[in-house]
């Protein structure tokens, strides 16, 4: 629901203003999904920048994730567990 997505804004936001501060960007590594809308959410309630990158898989090469965390520099990265596996 509309209420649960704004509680997990508040605690993304919350999080992301406990190890960032304004302007900094954020790495949000998740699959597509309502996580990675709460989190895009939350980076834009912190102030902070959000950075998204496609995490490696069988068939993506890590190299591009390198790319974009080395030029994005980012002070915090967030994902989830689905997105380990």
């Amino acid at each position: 629901t509309y209420s649960q997505l704004v509680e997990q804004v508040q605690i993304f936001a919350g999080h992301i203003a406990q190890h960032a501060r304004p302007g900094d960007r954020v790495a949000l590594l998740y699959p597509s999904s309502l996580a990675a809308v709460a989190a895009v959410l939350g980076c834009f309630q912190a102030g902070a920048v959000a950075v998204f990158a496609a995490l490696p898989n069988r068939n993506r090469s890590a190299k591009p994730l390198a790319n974009i965390l080395r030029d994005a520099q980012p002070t915090l990265a967030l994902t989830c567990g689905e997105a380990l596996e």
